[in-house]
Parts: structure tokens; sequence; C-alpha cells
């Protein structure tokens, strides 16, 4: 996990200046973090796919509700992300 110095500068978030929370450089190996960490907080997220660069906004009242159902590949294959291997996660608190 990074915070937000993290290297992430094409990101358009980050040209707006719009700088987020956390950020998990791999969504799989990061995975317990990401449930940990994000407990009964809300906010806006954005799964980035490192191999296409396909991303996936959306927010949440339970973040970690909402990871729950996202690592099912299911889930991820339906939003065009694919594998969660290979995503990079942003988080913004609001």
């Amino acid at each position: 996990m990074e915070n937000n110095n993290s290297n992430i500068k094409n990101n358009n978030f980050i040209n707006k200046g719009i700088i987020p929370l956390v950020t998990y450089i791999n969504a799989d190996i990061n995975k317990s973090n990401i449930f940990k960490e994000n407990i009964r907080k809300s906010g806006v997220y954005i799964w980035v796919n490192k191999i296409n660069g396909k991303s996936y906004v959306g927010y949440s009242t339970y973040l970690t509700d909402r990871f729950s159902n996202y690592y099912s590949l299911s889930s991820l294959k339906s939003k065009g992300i694919h594998y969660y291997t290979s995503c990079t996660i942003k988080i913004w608190s609001f």
C-alpha cells in the first residue's frame, strides 16, 4: 500500500488536483489490508487495470461490503476490469 505520494502522475484525477487518500498498487496482494483498513468507511474508489489501462469508478457507503463483491471475478469481468491481480485501487474518503 502507498499513501497519496504514490507515482500515478498520468491519472486524470491527479491532473485535476484530486489526490487519493490511499492507493493499493496490487489488489491481490493487498486484499487483506483493503478490507481491514476500510471497515465502516465510505468513499469513492477507482479500479485501474495495469495491463490495459481500463478503469472503473464507483462509490459506496460501506467500502468493505462493496469490495467483497468486487473480488468476485465475474463481477470484475462484467465491468471490463477482468483480473483483480493486475489492478490498482485508489480510494478517496468522504
